[in-house]
């Protein structure tokens, strides 16, 4: 019996050798280079050469190796599909969550890293309460006015009112912010809108405080029954001030 491997011992030797799962880290991974994947083809060559020189003919010869290299490329471009569905699925997963401390301060961190990211500061402002007005006889208008502490020598605080259903115009919070004086930190005009939307969104979601207002000060009735406001804020001036 001949000691010479068939196609499908060669192919299944082959197989084996390049089923090692290779070390496949970030974008720039080249299968060509992969030392499992190198080792793999100069043993199936070498043991095709070694018996070629004993038993095989150049024409056997020549078929084995063409057989080999055709593999070789076929298990490469199997390994490069992987390490871009690894690198697409890596792209999708990643993305940035806002975070408020118990301090108010605010934070923007990148998640599904293969590194442990550290959350970045967004602002120059503490975001100290947060408060959620309504008008008293429709619940679904509301205001929302936030209790910032910039981040300056004198820990300045001041207050901005926002309209939710503005937020989602572009510029809108971005403009409000700066009104006091207070920044939104980002590498760019769209990553500033993206950050100022996500910010307000998670602190409107955390709120606990809401109020009901009444359009102007003095009596109103509300459900048959008779009310008195004189508070600071009427739900007119309110609105006036969340343009």
């Amino acid at each position: 019996m001949s000691n010479y491997p068939n196609n499908g011992q060669v192919a299944g030797m082959q197989g084996n050798l390049y089923n090692q799962q290779p070390n496949i880290q970030g974008a720039a991974y080249n299968p060509q280079c992969d030392p499992a994947v190198v080792r793999a083809w100069e043993n199936s060559k070498s043991k095709v050469w070694e018996h070629n020189s004993k038993n095989a003919s150049d024409a056997q010869y020549q078929k084995d190796i063409k057989e080999i290299d055709l593999n070789h490329k076929a298990q490469m471009l199997r390994m490069e599909e992987f390490h871009s569905q690894q690198v697409k699925e890596a792209s999708l997963a990643r993305c940035e969550v806002v975070d408020v401390n118990e301090k108010g301060e605010i934070y923007i961190k990148t998640e599904n890293l293969a590194i442990e990211a550290k959350p970045r500061t967004a602002t120059n402002f503490r975001c100290t309460d947060v408060i959620s007005y309504l008008h008293v006889t429709d619940s679904q208008k509301k205001v929302i006015q936030l209790r910032l502490e910039l981040d300056t020598s004198s820990r300045n605080e001041v207050f901005v009112f926002l309209n939710p259903e503005k937020c989602e115009k572009k510029g809108y919070i971005e403009k409000k912010l700066l009104a006091v004086g207070a920044v939104i930190y980002a590498n760019s005009i769209a990553k500033k809108n993206e950050y100022a939307k996500m910010i307000i969104a998670y602190i409107i979601r955390k709120c606990t405080k809401t109020i009901e207002l009444p359009d102007i000060r003095g009596w109103y009735v509300v459900d048959d029954d008779m009310q008195f406001f004189d508070g600071l804020w009427t739900w007119e001036e309110l609105v006036g001030n969340a343009k």
